[in-house]
């Protein structure tokens, strides 16, 4: 990217790099994913790389898949806890990279985007 005049990385956080959780580590984890973002970004910027996460909340897919296919109450309590009433799906994080990486977020660098229904900031989350 330095030798073809920039581009574009998106790097992978979550909702936990906002707000604590209860496991240290995946949280330490992810509030370092947000540093690094931001450290990049600010070296090199001026060489025309941009530098973004995106912050995915809770998503009907990997670890969270099997868990409410096993305890459909959870699938509820979580559906309560978001503000947009749902788990989001894989092709929702997608779009969210998909416009990191494009000319449309040309002026975004540094930032943390989450996908997350609007949950990254609320109080209730359930187990």
């Amino acid at each position: 990217m330095l030798e073809n005049g920039g581009g574009s990385i998106i790097n992978t956080s979550s909702i936990a790099g906002s707000r604590a959780t209860e496991s240290e580590a995946y949280t330490a984890s992810k509030f370092a994913v947000e540093g690094l973002t931001r450290s990049a970004a600010l070296k090199y910027g001026k060489a025309g790389v941009r530098v973004n996460t995106v912050a995915p909340g809770i998503i009907d897919a990997g670890s969270w898949k099997p868990r409410f296919d096993q305890d459909p109450s959870l699938r509820d309590a979580w559906d309560d806890a978001i503000p947009l009433g749902r788990p989001g799906n894989p092709s929702e994080v997608g779009e969210g990279v998909a416009w990191l990486c494009s000319d449309m977020s040309s002026y975004a660098s540094g930032a943390t985007i989450p996908v997350d229904g609007g949950n990254a900031f609320t109080i209730n989350r359930p187990g």
